[in-house]
Parts: C-alpha cells; sequence; structure tokens
C-alpha cells in the first residue's frame, strides 16, 4: 500500500518530505492504518482525535506515532434532531481539526478516506445531490491557507481491512446512532450487491477509473 500513497503523493503533491502532516484519527480501522503508513515516509506525523469515547489502547497507539492531540468534544450529543445529521457532524469534525491544525501551523491535514469511499461518494451525489462529484485526493481551503490530502485515495478498502487484521490495530467499537442507515450504507449496499452478482469484474474499481473516461459526446450540453 505504501506504493499507493507513493504513486498518489507523485500524482497530486499531497505531501512534502521532511514536512508536518496532522491526521485526522477517528478510530476506525482506515485512520488508524494512515499513520502507520505514513510513518514509512520521511514526515513529521501529528495526530488529532475528536471525541470522548478515546480507549486506553487507542490513545496510546496514537502515542507511539507521533505527538498526539486529543480534542474532547462530544459531537454526538450536538446531532439528535438535526435534518442531515452526518453532515453536520463531518462539519464540526473538520472545523475542530482545522482549529488544531491553524495552532500548530500545520497546512496539511490527511484522512483516511480510501478508492471505496471515493466511489460511494460518486454515487451518493449523483443520486441524492443531482451532480457528478465526489472527494478530491487534494481540497484548498481558504484559499490554499491548508490542505485536506487522501493519500488512500487509491488504496482498495479490502487492502486495508487484511492490513488492519494483520497488524491487530485497536480499532474502537462504533458508538455512532445512525451507524448502518445512512445514505453511505445504502449506496455501500448496492455496490456489494452488484459486486456479487458480477464476480468476474471489480465493481468498484471500474467505478474509480470511469471518472478518468469521461466521454463527452455523449453526455448533453
Amino acid at each position: 500500500m505504501i506504493e499507493h500513497i507513493r504513486d498518489a503523493n507523485e500524482r497530486w503533491n499531497l505531501f512534502e518530505t521532511g514536512k508536518r502532516v496532522l491526521i485526522g484519527v477517528s478510530g476506525g480501522k482506515d485512520s488508524l492504518a494512515l499513520p502507520r503508513l505514513l510513518s514509512l515516509i520521511p514526515l513529521e506525523i501529528e495526530l488529532v482525535h475528536i471525541g470522548v469515547d478515546a480507549d486506553e489502547a487507542f490513545l496510546d497507539y496514537c502515542c507511539e506515532l507521533g505527538t498526539f492531540h486529543l480534542v474532547e468534544e462530544d459531537i454526538l450529543a450536538k446531532l439528535p434532531g438535526r435534518e442531515n445529521p452526518c453532515f453536520e457532524c463531518s462539519r464540526i469534525r473538520k472545523k475542530l481539526i482545522l482549529e488544531k491544525a491553524q495552532e500548530r501551523r500545520i497546512d496539511r491535514i490527511a484522512l483516511g478516506h480510501h478508492r471505496d469511499d471515493v466511489v460511494e461518494t460518486l454515487l451518493m451525489n449523483m443520486v441524492f445531490s443531482r451532480e457528478i462529484s465526489t472527494m478530491t485526493p487534494r481540497q484548498p481551503l481558504f484559499d490554499g491557507a491548508f490542505h485536506i490530502v487522501r493519500p488512500l485515495y487509491t488504496v482498495p478498502e479490502k487492502l486495508l481491512t487484511s492490513y488492519a487484521k494483520e497488524r491487530q490495530f485497536p480499532v474502537m467499537q462504533e458508538r455512532c446512532p445512525y451507524a448502518g442507515k445512512t445514505k453511505r450504507q445504502t449506496v455501500r449496499d448496492l455496490l456489494m450487491n452488484l459486486q456479487r452478482e458480477h464476480r468476474n469484474i471489480d465493481v468498484n474499481d471500474n467505478l474509480f477509473h470511469c471518472m478518468q473516461r469521461v466521454n463527452v459526446d455523449f453526455l448533453p450540453e
């Protein structure tokens, strides 16, 4: 997977060797794999977790990898009654991470989104937002003062799942009451069903690469 990261960095200029990167760690397998993989590259790593649910094994793991910041904010307590809780949670979390990046004077914020997240977001936006868009490998904010980067952008989730099991990462228990009930889960289930019915192809890989093959001659102006 480290080759995926190096190739992504060469292609999209995600970070510079020797520079500081602030990694958002949620406690899931993807965010726990990211700092371990980036530790194999000459970078100065800092980690930040937003929440009040951190257990000892998770905290120890984060502290081993670099300077660790714990922002104790109970976002879930603010979500009941919100029309779009997932969007609100993401917005609040991103705001707090940006504040920590500003405090630490770090302009690169790395998140653990992988290839399957990119494909799911693409379909979610098409179905529910009526636009063709997805998350990008590098997203500038505030006129380029900060950049959110996604070093795992081309990494299939199945590789991260195997890596997490092999390394026995201290994955925290899911405590979000909306888990499994979201639009993302609906799209994820759709993709899983497609894959079961078409085992001779990699559905997510095909969808990921179709973004590089947009045939404008067969789209309306």
